[in-house]
């Protein structure tokens, strides 16, 4: 029978040792091996190790090479069980310290490792103590002791790729980049989107109430919801099934109010994925509106066909890519609103997806950037005159943001921009730029960040 302390050290070298861009996402290979052992508090504690161990992947690595003569000449799986088991000791106060040593020693052996048997047992006893000595802090300053610079110390100390700090602190003061680093790195909330067609909000959280879950009323979304504390599986919650509830941040929601959907209006989700903003979308229409929704991805587009279901919505018509292809090439101007929540570099949604610090590279955002580009062109012949296009991203890189509007525009000088906060959408006033966009920084216990920018055609 497999062993989740095991599993944790195989799957974390299995994801090291595949190429970046071809990677797939750590929380898909987490839940096919979750599915392998039979107990949730099992399952629970293999995708705490593994996505705690990726989340601080660097100074995990940094604290444990320095405690090796050699790192480089030792084995990848070896170093798995290091890793994972350092990550144990440091973040995980309610495993003790002596199982997680005694495992990790158990965990080569079974691994056809036992030479290192003694060497992990050192290490780890070493890391143990200091730890339990009051010492913590220093076994993680004594990680950064190599750092080239400032940033790279915050890069070691936060764990993230120098040069994605570099960039960061190139746009803002070093504090603000550690205080972004920290955000990437918090336990994410888990945020609700209230069906209000089945439920309201407020029956929505005395259900959840009186099923013994904390429950707190979302001040930046008027159909959120938030879960502090929550480590469940949110299918399990109470009226999850009956389709009262969408997993979605507060962030995200606030995207889908900008576009001031109308029921008789014809609506274009261009890159709906999982169908977030779609079904919302449909939600705050009354399901009464035509919505369209294209994907390149087709199996998401079947989750979106399953939560639509489950949310109760009939109003969304999923596109077949010939279908949008041909309504690239005949149609101009059949839409009344056209969302592009584009592909981007994701950097707004770390702390919900750490592979992404170690699958990025610096030219990913150039080449999104393209694509992105490429999408508002596209959608640019599809939009009514006087229609409003909105264009979002879960990142606020410049070339992925501002700078992609001021390319369009420069383009194309029929359009404008509408300043979000003249939309009749009760936007925080911290999230609103001089220029008009929506712009929320991600935050420690609050939304992600993201960036939206509400587009409009001339009559």
């Amino acid at each position: 029978m497999p062993n989740a302390r095991t599993l944790a050290a195989r799957l974390l070298v299995r994801w090291q040792g595949t190429d970046a861009a071809r990677r797939p996402s750590l929380s898909s290979l987490v839940q096919e091996d979750a599915a392998k052992l039979p107990l949730p508090e099992d399952r629970g504690l293999l995708v705490e190790i593994v996505t705690g161990s990726v989340r601080w992947l660097r100074l995990l690595t940094a604290v444990v090479d320095s405690r090796l003569k050699k790192p480089e000449k030792i084995p990848p799986k070896v170093k798995g069980v290091l890793l994972t088991a350092t990550y144990q000791i440091l973040f995980l106060d309610r495993v003790p310290g002596f199982a997680v040593v005694n495992e990790a020693v158990k965990t080569v052996k079974k691994l056809k490792a036992s030479w290192a048997s003694g060497l992990v047992n050192a290490v780890l006893r070493q890391i143990l103590r200091e730890c339990e000595q009051g010492r913590r802090s220093g076994v993680v300053d004594g990680a950064v002791k190599g750092a080239r610079d400032s940033a790279d110390e915050v890069a070691i100390r936060e764990s993230y790729p120098t040069w994605m700090v570099k960039r960061w602190a190139g746009q803002h003061r070093i504090e603000v980049t550690e205080r972004i680093c920290r955000a990437g790195n918090s336990y994410p909330v888990l945020s609700l989107r209230v069906n209000t067609l089945k439920i309201s909000r407020q029956e929505a959280v005395k259900l959840l109430e009186d099923a013994g879950i904390k429950v707190e009323i979302s001040t930046i979304s008027p159909h959120g919801v938030i879960l502090p504390g929550f480590r469940g599986n949110p299918a399990g919650l109470p009226g999850f099934s009956q389709g009262f509830f969408q997993v979605q941040d507060q962030s995200a929601q606030l995207v889908s109010l900008l576009l001031g959907c109308a029921p008789d209006h014809k609506i274009l989700d261009m890159c709906s994925g999982l169908g977030g903003k779609t079904t919302h979308i449909a939600e705050i229409t009354g399901d009464s509106a035509k919505v369209d929704a294209w994907d390149t991805n087709k199996k998401r587009l079947a989750q979106l066909e399953e939560n639509a279901m489950r949310l109760g919505l009939s109003s969304i018509n999923i596109l077949s890519e010939s279908a949008f292809e041909a309504l690239k090439r005949g149609s101009d101007g059949v839409y009344h609103r056209i969302l592009i929540d584009a592909p981007c570099s994701g950097l707004g949604v770390i702390r919900r997806h750490p592979d992404i610090k170690w699958n990025r590279q610096p030219g990913d955002i150039k080449r999104l950037a393209g694509v992105q580009l490429g999408l508002l062109e596209t959608a640019s012949g599809l939009l009514m005159p006087g229609g409003l296009l909105v264009y979002s991203v879960c990142t606020n890189e410049p070339e992925e943001t501002a700078d992609i509007i001021e390319k369009f525009l420069k383009k194309n000088d029929a359009w404008r921009v509408v300043s979000a906060g003249d939309l009749n959408v009760d936007i925080p006033a911290e999230y609103l730029t001089q220029e008009g966009f929506m712009r929320i920084m991600p935050e420690e216990d609050g939304p992600d960040g993201f960036f939206a920018c509400v587009l409009s055609r001339d009559l």
